[in-house]
C-alpha cells in the first residue's frame, strides 16, 4: 500500500517540478527582455540625436552671443554718432561706415542663427518621437510585468496546492522508504519510482528481460524492488 502511495507522492513531485520549470520559462520573461532591448536601442538613438541637438544649440548660443556683442557695439557707436561729441565730418563718416559694417555682419550672423533654428526644429521633432516611443515601451513593459506577476502568482498557488497534497500523501509512507525514494529521485532526474506495466518500466520505458521479470514477479508483494535497467523503485500491479 505504501509503494502505491509513493506513486501518488511522485505524481505530486513531478507536478511541482513541472510548475517550477514553467515558472522559469514564462513567455513574459522574453517579452520583458525584448522591451528592455528595444528601450536600450531607442535610448541610444535618442542620445545621438540629443548630442546633435546640443551641438546645434551650442552653436546657436555662440552666434546669439556674437549678435549681442555687435548690438552692444552698435549702440555705443550710435551714441557717439548722435551725442554731438564727435563733430569732424571725417570722424562721423568713419563711425557711420563702422555701423554699416557691424549691421552687415550682424545680419549675416542672424541669418546663421535662423539656419540653425531651422536645423534644430527636425531634431526636436525627432527627440519628441523618441520620447513617445520610450513612453510606449514603458507602458508595454509595465503591462508585461503585471502579466508576469499574475502568472507567477497563479503558478505559486498551484505549487502550494501540490505541496500540501504531497504532504498529505506521504504521511503514511515509512521513513526508510521515503529516504530511498528521495535518493533515487535525486539521482534519476526527479523520478524515483515507477510502475511496472506488464514487463515495461514506466520510468525508463525499457522492457525487463524474461529472467528479470520472472525474478521480480516471484518477490514478496511488500518487497522494495528496483528496475534492473534504471534503478528506480518498481511498483508492481
Amino acid at each position: 500500500m505504501t509503494l502505491a502511495q509513493l506513486l501518488v507522492v511522485q505524481a505530486h513531485d513531478s507536478a511541482i517540478d513541472r510548475l517550477r520549470h514553467q515558472r522559469t520559462v514564462l513567455p513574459e520573461f522574453q517579452a520583458l527582455a525584448d522591451c528592455d532591448e528595444e528601450r536600450a536601442h531607442i535610448e541610444t538613438q535618442r542620445g545621438e540625436a540629443a548630442e546633435r541637438r546640443h551641438a546645434l544649440g551650442r552653436e546657436q548660443k555662440r552666434h546669439e552671443d556674437d549678435v549681442a556683442l555687435i548690438e552692444e557695439r552698435r549702440n555705443k557707436e550710435n551714441e557717439r554718432l548722435y551725442s554731438g561729441t564727435v563733430t569732424a565730418h571725417k570722424d562721423l563718416q568713419a563711425i557711420q561706415a563702422e555701423l554699416d559694417v557691424l549691421a552687415e555682419r550682424q545680419e549675416g550672423i542672424e541669418d546663421q542663427v535662423l539656419e540653425l533654428m531651422e536645423a534644430i526644429e527636425p531634431v526636436d521633432a525627432e527627440l519628441a518621437d523618441f520620447d513617445a516611443k520610450l513612453a510606449e515601451v514603458a507602458a508595454r513593459r509595465a503591462t508585461v510585468a503585471q502579466s508576469l506577476a499574475d502568472s507567477e502568482a497563479t503558478i505559486d498557488a498551484q505549487i502550494e496546492a501540490e505541496t500540501a497534497a504531497r504532504a498529505d500523501a506521504i504521511v503514511d509512507v515509512e521513513a526508510p522508504l521515503v529516504a530511498e525514494y528521495e535518493r533515487c529521485r535525486a539521482d534519476l532526474g526527479g523520478v524515483g519510482i515507477a510502475r511496472l506495466n506488464q514487463k515495461t518500466c514506466e520510468g525508463c520505458h525499457l522492457q525487463l528481460s524474461a529472467v528479470d521479470y520472472d525474478r521480480v514477479r516471484k518477490e514478496p508483494s511488500d518487497a522494495v524492488l528496483h528496475c534492473p535497467e534504471c534503478e528506480r523503485i518498481l511498483v508492481r500491479d
